[in-house]
């Protein structure tokens, strides 16, 4: 008689079928969603450098959704997207479109460190996955990630360039537009607490996790902050897990900022709370003081007559 398989083998056979099957599902049903939810282009954040570019009276650079948000810029015009910060740098102070600012020079080495072990993350063949993790890994989009490679948090003066050297950054950042955002701090969080009220409205749980993969998802592996502050309890209490989950996920983050990280939120309320995010952003991240005594907005205003500062005045001010 032919001999008969033994019960629980047989079981075991049927869920192993049903996880396949199930898991060929969920791929299909997020690669539908992801396709539905692609989002728009964002309106670009405009800066005006024209203190540190002498031939132009204004210089917009304009790259908080990529590259095919900075064509028209003359920052864009005038970078080779495939040499790195230092190289670009180094050549336009050369051809004379960029003043030779020492503070920044300093900086775009620092930048050039991420970008060159960027290069050779990228250089890396993916690690082969075990049978259990092609069963319940991630999809291989998700497989990529930047764990090992050191991000950069750059403060100093206002005025000083910290923006404008992140921007040069990111556009020699070698990712396509699709694998990299640059975008606001505070534009950033309002956008998480916009997806969680989103949740709510829908009787969701407001997951966190779901919110930092749709990010994940939807902005690639590079995320650069400018005017990265924390004023607000709420953003304080949301950070430190926010950033972990991205950084467990392989986003590589680098920021701009005024304080130096020990500084960030000081005198908040609940700052014990917070202490440990300032703790992870400085072992995750390199951090650069950008040291310059050169205000380029008021020298902007010296050499053209236009300054790129702008008072806010509200209905309340005496």
């Amino acid at each position: 008689p032919r001999p008969r398989v033994p019960a629980v083998l047989g079981d075991a056979c049927c869920v192993l079928f049903r996880i396949l099957r199930m898991k060929t599902t969920l791929r299909l049903v997020r690669v539908a969603q992801y396709s539905a939810r692609a989002r728009p282009l964002r309106p670009a954040v405009t800066h005006v450098c024209a203190a540190v570019f002498p031939r132009f009276s204004s210089v917009q650079v304009a790259t908080d959704d990529g590259l095919e948000d900075v064509k028209d810029s003359a920052l864009l015009a005038h970078v080779d997207t495939s040499e790195g910060p230092l190289a670009n740098f180094e050549r336009l102070v050369k051809e004379g479109i960029l003043r030779d600012d020492r503070a920044q020079h300093g900086t775009v080495v620092a930048m050039d460190r991420v970008f060159w072990d960027m290069k050779r993350k990228l250089a890396q063949p993916p690690q082969p996955k075990s049978f259990l993790g092609s069963i319940f890994g991630s999809t291989p989009d998700d497989e990529f990630s930047f764990d090992g490679v050191k991000g950069l948090y750059v403060y100093g003066g206002v005025g000083s360039g910290k923006t404008f050297v992140m921007d040069l950054f990111f556009l020699c950042a070698p990712l396509p537009a699709t694998q990299k955002r640059r975008v606001h701090f505070h534009k950033f969080m309002y956008e998480i607490h916009q997806r969680l009220h989103e949740l709510r409205k829908r009787n969701e749980h407001a997951n966190l996790v779901r919110v930092a993969e749709d990010l994940v998802q939807e902005d690639g592996h590079l995320i650069c902050f400018d005017e990265f502050n924390v004023i607000d309890v709420a953003d304080a209490l949301m950070l430190r897990s926010l950033f972990n989950i991205l950084w467990e996920r392989g986003v590589l983050v680098v920021a701009t900022s005024n304080r130096h990280p020990t500084d960030l939120y000081k005198n908040g309320l609940q700052r014990d709370l917070f202490l440990p995010c300032i703790d992870d952003i400085m072992e995750r991240c390199d951090v650069h003081h950008m040291d310059s005594g050169t205000d380029h907005r008021l020298l902007s205003h010296a050499t053209t007559g236009s300054a790129s500062t702008y008072l806010v005045i509200y209905k309340d001010t005496p």
